[in-house]
């Protein structure tokens, strides 16, 4: 048995070896002739006539070349068809041309077959290793005498549709490309839009801060005056306290306004220094004191933090002070509680203000912090303001390096602000310089020139001053310069904005001049407003409505 299969696998080598010298003496050339044995008989070839440059031509073309009988038998094919394949041209030669077509295509073939004529079809070849070539096949009907059969050229398209998906990747590309640039176009003019939008805001809202700043001037000036004047009946003067604090509520909304376009714009600058928070905490509650002994709120301060010096502004923090125990007492009912207590907590300051007050739903208090939230409108109608309070001193709070926190146990349970603000050492020794009391006995007297063109703030301040002082009052840049050149002057007090000029400007002429000095009073009070009068050679900036014992306070520095 083992020796008749021995047989047999040397007949088939021997088999092999003859088919393998056949299909290399057709390459060659030296076969003139080819008989196929099909079930019709045997087939002649004939390849007289096939010389060896046409031979070595179609085995070098870069296209596949195949020549096919009517059944689809491939009677031959050059190596670059087999390459197409991925396949060996031994295994090519002599097998069906459908093995190599796609199912869905064999029909086509099959027709293509049937009929004599020339014709050029695009059909996907499966290579051996399954691998899909797409191709054009330019079928060549070839009339022998013998038998019909077909020349086929093989085109693989698999590069050339490459190129054309790169071609219309490309045309995409750049189609998006260009929808990107005109949304990019889009988005640079809606910024520009937004950006004037922004601008103009602001500018309406630094103007609109001036024309309600300044008519506030006189009244809170006169207001302060008469309310400190110990001739008046005790009623008079708590009915002048009362129109005092509501014109200084007035001018912090305003403020707050200003403050928030500020924030939005990372306009607030610090001018940081050591303060003392617990000092901050008292004079905070001394501004609110009559707020609280007008609802007979009760007080307790449990200051007990060992360390309570930090480094930051000392006016903005006294700002998130004020507004959070405003915030108590706004929110707080009649004869209700308002608790400060400090402690340490690591290296941080904990500031905690509770209230006993109408406390913050669950839902609200994420909202709070944010600009115009106050829980609710129907909290804004009843208890009014704009909702700012707080959104500015968290932002404050953050700018110190600090935090706020609101915590409520909700609706009528009160609640519950923390402000963390990191410690520093105390030092050594603190300068405290207290302003002096309006209307200083044994004050000098300076000859003042007053530029204001608000007729009612120019009276009433030329009058408050010209208690102590020597006060010469224009309403214009030309007036001021003329009185400048007439007579001498110590200080020069004067409003921004002028009908003939600018306050700025005119102090630049007063100082290069008469080497004069001056307090710049405006209802512009931004970051770059107090620096542009700085630059202008004022020492100091004011904001309308002027604090009358500040620019008291301010003359008697001058003074010395």
């Amino acid at each position: 048995m083992a020796k008749h299969t021995a047989v047999e696998l040397d007949d088939l080598r021997a088999r092999l070896r003859e088919a393998e010298e056949t299909l290399s003496a057709i390459r060659n050339g030296e076969v003139d002739s080819l008989i196929v044995a099909g079930l019709n008989g045997d087939q002649v070839f004939s390849l007289k006539g096939a010389e060896q440059p046409y031979r070595i031509f179609v085995e070098q073309m870069l296209e596949g070349v195949v020549t096919l009988a009517t059944d689809g038998t491939i009677l031959y094919g050059n190596r670059r068809f087999a390459d197409m394949l991925h396949s060996r041209l031994e295994k090519v030669i002599g097998s069906q041309m459908k093995s190599f077509i796609r199912a869905g295509d064999q029909e086509q073939l099959q027709e293509i077959l049937r009929t004599p004529s020339n014709s050029k079809v695009r059909f996907v070849l499966e290579a051996a290793d399954g691998c899909l070539v797409s191709a054009q096949l330019a079928f060549s009907h070839l009339p022998l005498e013998e038998v019909d059969t077909f020349c086929v050229v093989v085109t693989d398209l698999t590069e050339q549709e490459e190129k054309k998906e790169l071609v219309s990747a490309l045309e995409n590309l750049r189609a998006v490309q260009a929808q990107l640039q005109m949304q990019n176009d889009a988005l640079v003019r809606a910024r520009q839009e937004a950006e004037a939008a922004s601008e103009a805001k602001d500018n309406f809202l630094a103007a609109l801060s001036h024309e309600l700043r300044t008519p506030l001037t006189p009244v809170l000036m006169i207001a302060q005056a008469l309310q400190a004047d110990v001739s008046l009946p005790p009623s008079m003067r708590e009915d002048l306290a009362l129109l005092r604090r509501n014109i200084e509520l007035e001018a912090r909304l305003i403020d707050d306004l200003l403050d928030l376009t500020r924030i939005v714009r990372g306009k607030i600058d610090l001018r940081t220094g050591v303060v003392d928070v617990h000092s901050v905490i008292v004079d905070a509650l001394d501004i609110c004191r009559g707020d609280l002994a007008g609802k007979r709120l009760g007080v307790i301060q449990a200051l007990r933090a060992g360390e309570s010096h930090v480094t930051g502004d000392g006016v903005r923090i006294q700002q998130i002070l004020w507004n959070l125990i405003r915030n108590a007492v706004k929110f707080t009912p009649g004869g209700g509680q308002i608790i400060i207590r400090s402690h340490n907590d690591g290296n941080k300051l904990c500031v905690t203000i509770i209230d006993t007050g109408i406390g913050i739903e669950p839902e609200v208090i994420g909202r709070i912090f944010s600009p115009f939230e106050q829980a609710g409108q129907s909290i804004t109608q009843q208890f009014g303001g704009l909702g700012l309070g707080l959104a500015i001193s968290k932002r404050l709070a953050e700018m110190h390096g600090g935090t706020i926190v609101a915590q409520s146990e909700g609706r009528n349970r009160g609640a519950t602000f923390t402000l963390s603000l990191p410690t520093i050492a105390a030092p050594a020794m603190l300068l405290n310089i207290a302003q002096p009391p309006a209307h200083q006995e044994g004050a000098k007297s300076l000859r003042i020139l007053l530029v204001e063109d608000h007729d009612d703030t120019r009276r009433s301040l030329a009058r408050l001053l010209g208690r102590v002082h020597k006060v010469r009052d224009v309403p214009s840049v030309e007036s001021a310069l003329a009185a400048a050149n007439q007579e001498h002057f110590d200080l020069v007090i004067s409003d921004v904005g002028l009908p003939d000029g600018n306050g700025l400007e005119l102090m630049r002429s007063l100082r290069q001049q008469h080497g004069l000095t001056g307090i710049c009073l405006s209802g512009f009070g931004m970051e770059e407003d107090i620096a542009r009068s700085s630059d202008a050679g004022f020492c100091q900036h004011l904001t309308k409505p002027i604090d009358f014992r500040k620019l008291e306070a301010i003359i008697h520095s001058l003074e010395a």
